[in-house]
């Protein structure tokens, strides 16, 4: 082969190559072409899908939305008429306690105390104890005498009976009235219409036995009973008891409590902070 045809083959070879190398330049150029372009198509179907999903989310998103407006405007609205309401509770305890006060103090201006042992314990110098008899209609003892004894301890009165016969009195000989504000009696008002009026209250509790309190007012001069009403004690708890007692305005009066009923011996009541008041008004 000459020099020439050798040149035209190695020339051919080279071209061959080169067309060949171009051509599958192309083939890729055009096979990753398509590929991208499917795959942008593909990008392009999920971005429609997705705007399509957050287009159908919309609508409950607004009115998600508004709901919550909604709520916070109720919100708003209940927290209003809360404080409203507060306000008026506030203002009818206002009202309430100035109620308070002013029936109070209508109370204390239509009372008078004219014994208080809430808070005193000198018992033993105004109240005297005594065994008695349970009296008949015909003014003869209708029991044995009752027996026991007055213990004045700890503010209280305690009444310790030995037997279940007769009553055990307890006699009340100081007043908060009269000269020095110290009587021994109740002294009558005959300025006053109508039936005086006492208020006596205390506290009682029994160990042992059941017991009867006996609430009356009599005439020191006469012995004439009055009035009377009772109460009955059971139980080692304080109980508060209260009696109304009415009567002659005219007489001179004293108040006595006698302790009888008492269902079984030996046994105790006791009795503190007894207070009696007068209705005035």
């Amino acid at each position: 082969m000459t020099e020439a045809g050798a040149s035209t083959t190695v020339l051919s070879s080279a071209l061959t190559l080169v067309g060949s190398g171009v051509a599958t330049a192309l083939v890729s150029y055009f096979l990753g072409r398509a590929k991208s372009k499917a795959e942008m198509e593909k990008m392009k179907a999920e971005t429609e899908k997705t705007r399509a999903e957050m287009e159908k989310i919309k609508p409950d998103t607004e009115k998600t939305k508004a709901e919550m407006e909604k709520v916070k405007a109720e919100t708003e609205k209940t927290k209003a008429e809360m404080e409203k309401m507060k306000a008026e509770t506030e203002k009818t305890k206002l009202e309430m306690q100035a109620l308070t006060t002013t029936v109070s103090d209508l109370a204390v201006a239509s009372e008078r105390t004219l014994f208080d042992g809430t808070e005193t314990s000198d018992y033993g110098f105004t109240v005297r104890g005594s065994p008695g008899f349970i009296w008949g209609k015909d003014g003869k003892p209708a029991s044995a005498r009752g027996e026991g004894e007055l213990v004045i301890e700890d503010g209280m009165m305690n009444v310790k009976r030995t037997n279940t016969d007769g009553r055990f009195e307890l006699w009340f000989e100081h007043y908060s009235v009269g000269e020095n504000n110290n009587s021994t009696v109740i002294p009558k008002n005959e300025l006053m219409s109508g039936d005086r009026k006492l208020r006596v209250s205390c506290e009682a509790k029994a160990a042992g036995a059941k017991h009867t309190l006996r609430f009356l007012i009599r005439n020191p001069w006469t012995g004439d009973r009055l009035f009377s009403d009772t109460r009955k004690v059971e139980g080692n708890e304080w109980k508060k008891l209260e009696v109304y007692l009415k009567f002659d305005p005219a007489q001179d009066v004293i108040f006595r409590m006698d302790d009888e009923g008492v269902s079984a011996a030996p046994s105790s009541v006791q009795i503190r902070k007894v207070v009696i008041t007068e209705r005035i008004g």
